[in-house]
């Protein structure tokens, strides 16, 4: 309780990187959880095939000698997550992209998925990835919203993501300060 009084009264965010957990925990099963995600196949499949391969996960083991805890420990992150967000603390999405297992675009989609898993709502996963993520980085006056004076970058979906969050990934359209790409 305290550390949550302390998060509030310093109006911190949490940033829960889900995505770089679940790749540490058990990077061979990530990567087919990640390759069955990506349906469209954005990412070619010999990258998911790479982090499967032996050497792969060899390199990864030593690199990371707690997997097995990280593994063990996950539930407590997403019972982290639900607990924070309960709490009204800000929530913001994010990665760590850049980590082997942790793949561009794919990687912020799922993680939407994971705020969900851990019990968030709908509408708070998109809100952690689009105002959360803006007010995190100081720049909730121009990104985040799709309102009068904010910057119309924003992405069109095939979907409704309140119906089901794993429709992030069917984008139609992408617009960036206000032209249709």
């Amino acid at each position: 309780a305290g550390f949550i009084e302390l998060m509030k009264k310093n109006r911190a965010f949490y940033s829960a990187t889900h995505t770089v957990f679940e790749a540490c925990g058990d990077l061979a099963g990530w990567s087919r959880r990640l390759q069955e995600f990506d349906d469209r196949g954005r990412i070619p499949a010999g990258a998911y095939e790479a982090l499967r391969a032996p050497d792969a996960i060899a390199r990864w083991e030593k690199s990371w000698t707690n997997t097995a805890y990280t593994k063990k420990k996950l539930p407590i992150l997403r019972a982290n997550l639900k607990r924070l967000s309960d709490a009204g603390i800000a929530i913001a999405a994010g990665t760590d992209t850049g980590v082997p297992g942790v793949v561009l675009g794919v990687a912020s989609q799922i993680e939407l998925l994971l705020h969900v898993e851990a019990g968030l709502s709908t509408a708070a996963a998109l809100q952690a990835a689009t105002i959360g993520a803006a007010q995190m980085i100081g720049a909730g006056k121009d990104l985040g919203l799709i309102a009068p004076g904010h910057r119309a970058d924003l992405v069109v979906l095939d979907a409704d993501p309140l119906a089901d969050i794993r429709t992030v990934r069917r984008i139609s359209r992408v617009m960036k300060a206000g032209i249709l790409r």
